[in-house]
């Protein structure tokens, strides 16, 4: 450890540096707190504000409040107060001090506004501080006062780390940021993730109500439900970092699409949305008694990463795991969180997914929610490359499924069955995305019609699909050796799939490559240009929008969050029109069809419930369809969960036989020809628009559970829907609900 002198000069420099820019507000004698164990500091700005139950105010606007405890044992800890509706959110228990039942580390994290796990370099070991113990006590900590807020430093002494907090307010919430510049490590200490204010807004034993958590549609984890044997909810933003896959897969979980997450708690609502360093955060959720007596969900941000390298082959017994840490970036410049207190008397699911959509409204530039009426999706895939022989001579060939003719009779089809709003999605239509290459350019393959046809199609609103994440050739420029990510080991990136009997990597089917952000840039770019000389104003984004991974190669590396700008820098600048298959949150401001939202969580053990969270938030914002209901194992539930979310139908078809797609990459889509579907489709999409018509709207602004199996979705005008998933009729306040049926109030 550093010498102590040096330690405070360090300390100050960095308390300091917190203050820039800083308004003075002079200076409030508060009796009730003692004086700072902090050191002195130079151009320090104390709080101004009055003392409020042992806190200081920091800051006003409209009717919200903020206050902080300037010094003493609990230095940093804060609230937000609602002075209208005189309730009040803490950043810690107030009641943490009479808990006698959490012990060691899992109790004094209630105490703290930081959870730090770190890798020290001295050790070669991983450390968890928290700002209670690590800090001093408070005695670490100096509060002062930011424009709008405060600012706490906190000085880990035992670990020569220093973390500044600041926590401001606006009319709508407050925000809570870490400028990771300000960050110190002046020891060996390496901060690895970073959790800001894990307590705050949680409950205890003694409180009823729910977290919210974005896994998939949405789940609702209710508190203190017993479950403290089940695993913690813990789920990366965005999806999984596919540079850093495992050998081996166990669960295929939904993925966490939305920066989100909310705190129901005796009636009172708060909603939390990841801002800066989303690509790299972690929700967590806890029910009591997983870590202690709280109910609690939070974002922790990983600041590094770490990575398991496998040495020997996979599956085999005679393996070693080894831990790599990335030791030599940090992931973003600043992570932060937000927080909306929701109105008095909204506090459910739904109102959060509602105050969501109205940040997604102003992010969009829209004054309103708009009903998106009727919308209907056919995704029709081309055809495929195939392995074909001749004279004892292997080629690759490509097969038509559905050609530039069939697509147009299904479109005239359809609407001759008088289904409105027809979207046709064309996949495999180029000739590197069925033979896996990174597509730069507009190149239909041979066999599926003429250019006029395609451009014809083109004019009607076909949508092209583009795919420049998922490659497994070289070629268009892209060599894997130079222009793929890299993992931590410098070896390509390889996405491979899992065999569901073992759950370990399947290396009989070639891996797919992932380019480096040089790469891509320049893919989006030369397509981009390609496309507006076509004509192909609309595009179907079947992983630019859902993907996010980080190249490791020492030379061009690049984190998630740069990856995520360039996929909305791409949506941002399209002229045309974008739907994305399962859109991740930063890319739906700029897009405007959501494909094959998911119908429902994965069903961890922690959870209590599937909520449609993000079917909720996007209603009235952007049309969005269900998963594919011919490819679902119970169609009619889907069509169902379609009702109960408001969500258009989707249907994946081939214009041809399914039979000719046997033991190939599209064997998914065996038994899903047009022909065998048709009637099918043109019925569920006559009795969802029935429905809607009775109903009125699409806008969503309630949703409940009445019993196991039986749901009700409240409309923007008033109007209901209660649907029953079971297989007996259903008496409900509302009426009888038919079996696997529903019923219009």
């Amino acid at each position: 450890m550093r010498p102590k002198k040096g330690w405070r000069m360090l300390a100050e420099l960095a308390a300091a540096a917190c203050l820039v820019g800083s308004l003075s507000l002079g200076t409030l004698a508060d009796p009730a707190l003692p004086e700072p164990a902090a050191p002195e500091q130079e151009g320090g700005a104390p709080l101004a504000g009055e003392a409020i139950d042992g806190m200081k105010l920091a800051a006003t606007a409209g009717d919200l409040s903020l206050l902080v405890a300037e010094s003493g044992e609990y230095a940093g800890e804060f609230c937000l107060r609602d002075e209208a509706s005189g309730l009040s959110w803490f950043s810690n228990p107030t009641d943490k001090t009479s808990d006698t039942t959490s012990k060691g580390s899992p109790r004094f994290e209630m105490f703290s506004q930081l959870i730090v796990y770190g890798y020290d370099t001295a050790t070669n070991g991983e450390k968890t501080v928290n700002s209670y113990i690590g800090a001093q006590r408070g005695a670490g900590v100096t509060v002062t006062a930011i424009p709008h807020g405060f600012c706490a430093l906190y000085r880990f002494e035992s670990v020569q780390l220093e973390i500044p907090l600041y926590v401001t307010l606006s009319e709508d919430g407050l925000e809570i940021r870490s400028p990771l510049d300000e960050l110190k490590e002046n020891g060996t200490f390496r901060v690895v993730k970073l959790a800001l204010a894990p307590y705050f807004g949680s409950g205890g034993p003694e409180d009823d109500g729910y977290l919210v958590v974005p896994d998939g549609s949405g789940a609702r984890i209710n508190f203190n439900n017993g479950k403290s044997w089940a695993e913690p909810y813990t789920a990366l933003l965005y999806g999984e970092n596919l540079s850093l896959a495992s050998e081996r897969k166990l669960t295929d979980p939904e993925p966490a699409s939305l920066p989100v997450f909310g705190i129901n708690r005796n009636q009172t609502g708060l909603l939390g949305v990841v801002g800066e360093g989303g690509a790299e955060a972690e929700i967590t959720a806890y029910t009591a008694g997983q870590r202690n007596t709280r109910n609690t969900v939070y974002a922790n941000f990983i600041l590094r990463n770490v990575d398991t390298v496998v040495i020997g082959e996979s599956g085999l017994s005679e393996t070693k795991e080894v831990v790599q840490y990335d030791l030599d970036h940090r992931n973003m410049k600043a992570c932060s969180v937000r927080y909306y207190p929701l109105e008095t008397g909204k506090y459910t699911y739904a109102d959060m997914a509602v105050r969501y959509r109205a940040l997604l409204l102003e992010q969009r530039g829209a004054a309103q929610a708009v009903d998106t009426g009727p919308y209907f999706v056919a995704e029709l895939y081309a055809g495929i490359v195939r392995p074909k022989t001749y004279f004892g001579l292997t080629f690759q060939q490509f097969d038509t499924l559905t050609d530039y003719q069939k697509v147009s009779d299904i479109r005239r089809e359809l609407q001759e069955a008088g289904i409105q709003g027809a979207t046709m999605l064309y996949r495999n239509w180029s000739k590197d995305e069925s033979a896996y290459k990174l597509p730069n350019k507009i190149r239909p393959a041979s066999g599926l019609g003429s250019k006029k046809e395609l451009q014809e199609l083109l004019a009607d609103g076909l949508y092209l699909s583009f795919s420049p994440l998922t490659i497994r050739k070289n070629g268009n420029g892209f060599w894997s050796f130079l222009d793929a990510s890299k993992r931590m080991s410098r070896e390509p990136v390889l996405v491979y799939t899992y065999q569901l009997s073992t759950h370990y990597k399947n290396s009989e089917v070639a891996p797919g490559y992932l380019p480096n952000l040089q790469a891509l840039t320049e893919a989006l770019e030369a397509f981009r240009r390609s496309s507006e000389q076509y004509g192909a104003e609309n595009l179907y984004l079947t992983d630019l929008g859902s993907t996010l991974y980080t190249n490791f190669d020492r030379k061009k590396y690049a984190t998630r969050e740069e990856f995520q700008e360039r996929a909305v820098a791409f949506c941002k600048d399209w002229d045309g029109r974008l739907a994305v298959q399962k859109p991740n949150g930063y890319v739906l401001p700029y897009i405007d069809a959501a494909v094959g939202l998911p119908m429902d969580s994965s069903l961890f053990d922690v959870e209590d419930a599937s909520i449609p969270f993000y079917q909720i938030a996007l209603s009235g914002v952007i049309p969005y369809t269900s998963e594919a209901v011919n490819l679902s194992s119970n169609p009619r539930r889907t069509i169902l969960k379609s009702i109960e979310t408001a969500s258009s139908l989707y249907f994946a078809w081939i214009g041809s036989n399914g039979a000719d797609i046997q033991e190939t990459a599209l064997n998914h889509l065996y038994g899903a020809d047009y022909a065998r579907w048709k009637e099918d489709a043109i019925a569920a999409q006559k009795e969802l628009d029935a429905v809607f018509e009775r109903i009125g709207t699409r806008i969503i602004s309630g949703h409940e559970t009445l019993a196991d199996g039986v749901t009700r979705t409240a409309f923007e005008n008033g109007k209901s829907v209660v649907i029953n998933y079971t297989a007996q009729p259903v008496e409900t306040s509302y009426g009888t609900v038919p079996a696997s049926g529903y019923l219009v109030v």
